[in-house]
């Protein structure tokens, strides 16, 4: 009897392992829904979204691309270009304006208009109105940053913007021994000045560009007082100390959330200003945001897509990527107050999710010093900082590699005296407008 019951059961476990290696050789019949990207910067996040995706969406799986080489991005373009896009593309890493004058990103307003779950009334108004082009909204994010330049408000008062023409004579007061940004060089002002206003250059619509005004002029003179190479006009010295003595113009805010705004003081010693970068209409403060997906024009499948996008948007998935990433903001009205709260917070508590959130305690370092500060709980005074700077910002952060090739290719004859200002700002716009030409 017991060798029969023995037989039975290694039977039972021999069909089961059957099973399981035809279920795992078997084609998975689900739709793909791609989703193309430069880089998968949160990981867990990204899961977390797939497998919810997958189980709200059981006739469709999430496929990956990855475009992680120069030649993988050339064959983005290829595809972008013929059609084969990925349904889902990471925008992060891509110039947005181009592309979306190109048509190839699909409207998603119409998805927010007759979608019961979600409205663009749930993302905070600063994101959403510095995402929309003529009124169309063709990404959305999970989360966002402030980039923005930061100036002493001894030096410049209660600025909160300014033109090229602006902030050069302010330059031109400190002298010609100050250094303008941290890592000096020439390329590195350059580049600062130039792709945070990009849209002031370029008219994508129409084909036009105007880099032979007198605003980027100034932008390669005040270049050219920068270093032919990466590095500090006083080595050695900490930034807070060159920044509040005057020897440094400005300091760089990347990727800032409430508590680097609050850490500014601290930091750097002195009162100071976000001014954000000179551009045409004083408004040079930036977004730069996380998991920014669009949806491609010529995907096939655009409501299972936008089901995912839906859950990039949802209270669930931002809540996720809210903790312990207090850089990032979420883009939800309503986890954008938990995340105020939680900025806020002086003691440990439970939050509406059943959380536990505990005050904030983030460390920044000087440089290469052993010395940092530590930025705790803010204060109402902090949030009100931080929230004039997010009413303030109303461009989205941007890059396009083949323009800034160009412009630093000719630039820098400009910067060997191979030739004149003129000569080169005239080139630069030839060139450019050429590019745009061929794109269309």
């Amino acid at each position: 009897m017991k060798i029969k019951n023995i037989t039975i059961i290694v039977f039972l476990m021999l069909t089961l392992i059957g099973c399981e290696k035809r279920e795992e050789g078997s084609e998975d019949k689900r739709i793909p829904i791609t989703i193309g990207t430069f880089l998968v910067e949160n990981r867990e996040g990204f899961d977390d979204a797939r497998k919810r995706f997958e189980e709200e969406n059981p006739d469709y799986r999430i496929e990956i691309r990855e475009y992680n080489s120069e030649d993988e991005y050339k064959r983005f373009l290829v595809e972008l270009s013929t059609g084969k896009a990925p349904d889902i593309i990471d925008m992060g890493n891509l110039p947005a304006r181009e592309y979306i004058s190109l048509g190839l990103f699909e409207d998603l307003k119409p998805y927010f208009d007759k979608d019961p779950d979600i409205s663009e009334n749930d993302l905070i108004d600063p994101v959403i109105n510095a995402i929309k082009a003529d009124g169309r909204i063709y990404y959305t994010a999970s989360s966002f940053g402030i980039n923005t330049l930061v100036a002493s408000k001894k030096d410049i008062g209660d600025k909160k913007g300014w033109t090229v023409s602006e902030m050069s004579a302010y330059v031109e007061s400190k002298g010609n021994d100050v250094q303008i940004i941290p890592g000096n060089s020439k390329t590195n002002i350059l580049g600062l000045f130039t792709y945070s206003s990009i849209d002031d250059y370029i008219d994508w619509k129409n084909g036009r560009a105007s880099f032979d005004n007198d605003e980027f002029k100034k932008i390669l003179e005040l270049s050219d007082r920068g270093l032919d190479d990466m590095g500090e006009k006083n080595p050695g010295e900490r930034k807070s100390d060159l920044f509040s003595s005057g020897r440094l113009c400005f300091d760089n805010l990347v990727c800032a959330g409430a508590p680097d705004i609050a850490a500014l003081r601290g930091r750097l010693k002195v009162e100071t200003v976000p001014i954000g970068y000179p551009c045409k209409d004083r408004q040079g403060s930036q977004f730069i945001l996380k998991e920014q997906y669009g949806m491609s024009s010529s995907s096939t499948h655009k409501d299972a897509a936008w089901n995912y996008l839906k859950i990039i948007m949802s209270k669930d998935h931002q809540y996720k990527v809210m903790y312990p990433f207090y850089t990032f903001a979420p883009t939800r009205k309503d986890c954008f107050d938990m995340y105020i709260e939680a900025m806020k917070a002086q003691k440990t508590y439970i939050d509406k999710e059943g959380n536990t959130v505990s005050p904030i305690s983030v460390e920044y370092a000087d440089d290469d010093s052993d010395l940092g500060y530590v930025q705790g709980p803010l204060s109402d005074d902090d949030i009100d900082a931080f929230i004039e700077i997010l009413n303030n910002t109303h461009r989205i952060c941007e890059w396009e590699h083949s323009l800034s090739d160009i412009i630093n290719e000719e630039a820098r004859k400009y910067f060997q005296k191979e030739r004149t200002l003129d000569e080169t700002v005239t080139i630069i716009n030839d060139r450019i407008e050429k590019y745009i030409s061929e794109r269309k």
